[in-house]
């Protein structure tokens, strides 16, 4: 009895071994097929996500392919039969074929369905969009990859200080994070509208006119700002009266009043003996940054304008800001304002002003006005 059992067991195993053999060969393998990548738009150090099936259980390859016998790498970051998650890494721009070639002698290359691509940085923004040479400036666009790159401005190569992927809280255009780049303009870097080039991993490109550099302001080493009609050996100082250019006044000075608080009086006088006086209050110490913009607020900036035959102001009293009504004053000062020995500043100014004494207009109004100060007095 116990040999008949025996005996069935060891023929049973025969038949069972070819006819599990053959039900299996019989089973479809499964499907080897990339079914999506996401993003299908990337950068160096992006991350792809490609989906589908067949990939296999052990560690494969992610290519990049295109007419060029050259393949391009992913770093593959993980993996499994369904899925793989690989980085981008140096590649060219353009359109390429992605492939996901599975572990194992004689596996085929699986391809994408999509076009795969590695963009150049787009959609730049600059800010601010005007500068002057050696200042700092913000890029924010995309495609600019999480590997530093090189900037240059008017052909002119710029100091990269920062280059952040994917900065938070910042999109593109197209809803995919923004990249943002810091940069130092170069100080020969030439003035008027400037290409800004980037060049990263994947190539290079020029937004055309993208930044509009001025000269450097005064008191930061250069000749001056942008629209001063004199050189830094002879400023001066000009405007339009009620239309008509004022007399030519020369050189400004400044004073420091108030015992030494951050207000200044601005003056100039020309040849004919009339005088211009601009006063501006910076409320409290004012820092070394450029285009401080203030306009009236009672005292904060005031106008004087006299001649022999009259006196035009917004105000009786600069000192307490004892305001005329009906007047108004405009102040735009570029440049550093500092301590009592501090570097000169310039600026524009503008107002409506009214008689306070003499003969002449009841009111007057200057346009276009601009100081650049060069001195204190005693």
């Amino acid at each position: 009895m116990y040999a008949t059992r025996s005996l069935f067991r060891t023929v049973a195993g025969r038949i069972a071994g070819p006819i599990a053999a053959l039900l299996t060969a019989a089973l479809p393998a499964a499907a080897q097929v990339i079914d999506t990548v996401t993003p299908a738009t990337a950068a160096y150090g992006t991350q792809v996500t490609i989906s589908g099936s067949g990939f296999g259980a052990a560690k494969p390859k992610v290519l990049l392919s295109n007419a060029e016998p050259k393949l391009w790498k992913l770093k593959v970051l993980t993996f499994s039969d369904t899925e793989v998650v690989a980085q981008v890494q140096k590649a060219p721009a353009g359109e390429w074929t992605l492939q996901v070639q599975p572990k194992g002698k004689g596996q085929s290359r699986i391809g994408a369905p999509s076009p795969f691509t590695v963009a150049l940085p787009q959609d730049a923004v600059f800010d601010p969009p005007q500068c002057a040479a050696g200042v700092e400036m913000t890029m924010t666009a995309s495609s600019c990859g999480s590997k530093k790159g090189s900037i240059k401005v008017g052909g002119v190569k710029a100091k990269v200080l920062s280059w952040t992927a994917g900065a938070a809280a910042a999109t593109a255009g197209d809803g995919a994070p923004a990249d943002t780049i810091v940069f130092k303009l170069g100080k020969k870097t030439p003035v008027g509208p400037q290409p800004v080039t980037v060049k990263n991993t994947a190539g290079e490109v020029t937004f055309p006119a993208a930044v509009d550099v001025h000269e450097p302001d005064p008191g930061g080493g250069g000749p001056g700002i942008p629209g001063n009609p004199y050189t830094s050996a002879a400023p001066g100082i000009t405007f339009l009266l009620d239309g008509v250019a004022s007399p030519v006044y020369g050189p400004p000075y400044k004073d420091f009043l108030n015992q030494g608080t951050t207000t200044h009086k601005v003056w100039a006088q020309a040849q004919d003996f009339s005088k211009i006086e601009v006063w501006i209050d910076y409320f409290s110490n004012a820092p070394s940054s450029p285009d401080k913009v203030k306009t009236l607020q009672q005292p904060k900036v005031h106008i004087i304008y006299s001649t022999l035959g009259g006196v035009w102001s917004t105000t009786n009293n600069p000192a307490v800001g004892d305001v005329i009504p009906g007047t108004s004053a405009t102040v735009t000062v570029t440049g550093q304002v500092q301590s009592f020995f501090g570097p000169s500043f310039g600026g524009a100014f503008s107002g409506t002003l009214v008689k306070v004494m003499g003969a002449g207009p009841d009111t007057i109004s200057i346009t276009g006005g601009f100081f650049w100060t060069i001195s204190s007095p005693g």
